[in-house]
């Protein structure tokens, strides 16, 4: 269970990311309800949206902090930060500005928190890989296949070998299991 897992010996916070290139898959929403679960366990939440033109995620969090004020209620609220999108016309203009303000993001706060949960954009980009490689717990919505209706979602654990940025990905295979491979980036 996520509530049972925090910062480990070396310090640093869980790193939780959301991820799959579908958008519309339900990311944002499961992102806020795993970063109100783990604040209502008495864990220290930090969030990073990474859709930098959606913003879902920050809507969300944005409007339970309004409707907090309106109501005067005592809601949970992540320390919450969202990645502004590359605005030059060159591509690696834009992701070094973007990788600027992730790494930011997540120096600010991994020392601080317990946890950082991470909503990714519903396509392949350059964050949304830097993200997947830094996760300690991968979340998604496995692909639709004939045994499975798609929406389902699982939380797989995945251990990644930060150093060696290398990537685990879990394929499903005809017989519903995974297969497991690495990918360096």
């Amino acid at each position: 269970m996520l509530v049972q897992t925090s910062q480990g010996q070396s310090g640093s916070a869980h790193v939780v990311v959301l991820g799959n290139e579908k958008g519309g898959s339900g990311k944002s929403t499961a992102a806020l309800h795993v970063a109100v679960a783990l604040l209502k366990a008495g864990q220290r939440v930090a969030t990073i949206d990474l859709d930098c033109r959606q913003q879902s995620f920050t809507r969300y969090i944005n409007n339970r902090s309004a409707w907090a004020r309106r109501t005067g209620l005592d809601l949970e609220l992540p320390v919450h930060r969202c990645i502004k999108l590359g605005e030059t016309m060159q591509i690696l203009d834009n992701e070094s500005s973007e990788l600027v303000q992730f790494v930011d993001a997540v120096s600010t706060v991994e020392r601080a928190f317990d946890f950082i949960v991470i909503d990714t954009p519903g396509s392949d980009t350059y964050l949304m890989r830097l993200a997947h490689a830094m996760a300690d717990t991968l979340v998604t919505a496995p692909p639709a296949t004939s045994l499975q209706p798609s929406g389902n979602w699982t939380r797989e654990r995945v251990t990644t070998h930060r150093s060696h940025h290398k990537i685990p990905v879990f394929r499903p295979t005809p017989d519903g299991n995974c297969s497991a491979a690495e990918v360096s980036t």
